[in-house]
């Protein structure tokens, strides 16, 4: 009876010790709790959140004149650009119109001093032949008045020859500079850039020109142009070389000049 007795109190003493315990149910609390803020805190915390919308107001009113002072650095270099342009193609046009026109007057001033030479070279030939004449007919015999009249009348005669063969002289030393200037001033002008295209590697340029031809031209053609500084404007780019693989035209309906 006593082994009996030991192995029923070694049992319920296991499961005293190995059984599943009930934990009781413990009551959420919260130890958070109102509390009011003292002047300083509350000083503080105002101050902090003006600052931070001052900061927000005036970041966006240095956003807007930044952008406001770049664009105007962008017009402002564009101008240049244009004027720097503009002067030297005028100095580039000066230069030809004084060169040609120079050249054309040292020309002219040949022409005129040859044909002066010429004529007196002539005069000099017909002096010369008929004083020979007259010192060879004076050692044969002596001439008669009416041969030295002759003689006379002819070299008159080849006098007035050589002076009408003389090219006319001119009477305004600048007409000619001025006609070659002009003939300058007749190149035609780029009137617009339509679009562009990539070719082989390089980028072409749909021009419109100021006679109604429409060509695609490459970068060299149009890179002084004002035309192509608006196009790259339009384009929001700065240099041709990084404009779309992709061909694009501004205006569609425009037919290239056969």
């Amino acid at each position: 009876m006593s082994t009996l007795d030991d192995s029923t109190e070694n049992g319920r003493l296991r499961e005293a010790v190995f059984a599943k315990k009930a934990k009781s149910k413990r009551g959420k609390t919260s130890t958070a709790h109102a509390r009011l803020m003292t002047s300083d805190e509350l000083a503080a915390a105002l101050l902090l959140e003006y600052q931070k919308k001052v900061m927000s107001e005036l970041h966006k009113g240095m956003k807007a004149a930044l952008k406001a002072a770049k664009k105007k650095v962008q017009e402002a270099e564009k101008e240049m650009r244009e004027a720097q342009k503009r002067a030297q193609n005028a100095a580039r046009g000066r230069g030809r119109g004084r060169g040609r026109g120079r050249g054309v007057a040292a020309r002219g001033e040949q022409t005129r001093g040859g044909g002066r030479a010429r004529g007196r070279g002539a005069r000099g030939g017909d002096r010369g032949g008929s004083r020979f004449r007259s010192r060879r007919d004076e050692d044969d015999e002596t001439p008669s008045p009416s041969e030295s009249e002759a003689s006379a009348s002819e070299g008159e005669t080849a006098h007035v020859e050589s002076e009408d063969s003389a090219p006319p002289k001119s009477d305004e030393p600048g007409e000619q500079e001025e006609t070659d200037i002009e003939s300058d001033d007749d190149e035609t002008c780029v009137l617009l850039v339509n679009g562009h295209r990539w070719n082989d590697g390089n980028v072409e340029f749909q021009v419109l020109w100021e006679d109604g031809d429409c060509t695609w031209e490459p970068l060299a053609t149009v890179d002084d142009c004002a035309a192509l500084d608006d196009y790259l404007a339009s384009r929001d780019v700065e240099d041709p070389l990084r404009l779309p693989k992709r061909q694009y035209r501004i205006n569609t309906q425009l037919e290239l000049t056969q």
